[in-house]
């Protein structure tokens, strides 16, 4: 604990009033030509002179580069059928449908594969159902509409399920079906024939 050196002295100050030529900037890159002041006053009494703000510029281009990225593509697009924008397909060619990167909702791209069908709910859930179909109820919980898509009404309309109704699970051969829970409370599944007693 001697001789105490004026650089090894804990009460001298780490940064003098030196003013420097060289100075990294925001990049990490040195620049030149520009001067950095530096006070032992508090920030508040700096002047507005001596602050100097660099605007980053790769902040800017990437978020021009996220707006134009489809505008500028030239691979394969197709548009999508819920919100009309460009969705761009390249390396999913195989796939039959995608996903809007907008709205989140599938586009068919190919064809439904053979014995299938696709049916647009009016919540825009894309669904596939087999070609010989006549109803389907959407999967979507804040859905749940039955659309009809044959006989009386219209092809693709979606009826409202009546009150009461719900999907059902057969605890015997695992398939769904409908039942309205109001009227009755034993349920005959239309697949396996068997009784399900209070199937909510």
């Amino acid at each position: 604990m001697g001789d105490v050196n004026e650089h090894d002295n804990e009460h001298s100050p780490l940064l003098s009033n030196d003013r420097s030529v060289v100075t990294p900037n925001y990049e990490g890159i040195e620049s030149q030509g520009t001067e950095t002041i530096v006070s032992d006053e508090p920030e508040e009494y700096v002047s507005h002179e001596e602050e100097h703000h660099a605007v980053p510029q790769t902040q800017q281009t990437h978020i021009i580069d996220e707006t134009n990225e489809t505008s500028r593509h030239t691979g394969p697009t197709v548009t999508c059928r819920v919100c009309s924008a460009t969705i761009v397909i390249e390396g999913k060619t195989r796939q039959h449908v995608v996903k809007c990167n907008q709205c989140n909702e599938a586009t068919p791209i190919r064809a439904a594969p053979p014995g299938k069908k696709y049916v647009r709910c009016p919540c825009n859930c894309l669904l596939l159902c087999k070609a010989s179909s006549n109803r389907i109820a959407c999967p979507r919980i804040n859905c749940k509409r039955v659309i009809t898509l044959g006989g009386s009404a219209p092809v693709g309309t979606a009826v409202r399920a009546p009150t009461g109704t719900c999907r059902v699970l057969c605890a015997h051969c695992q398939e769904i079906f409908m039942f309205n829970t109001l009227n009755v409370t034993v349920a005959k599944c239309p697949h396996c024939q068997k009784m399900l007693v209070n199937p909510t």
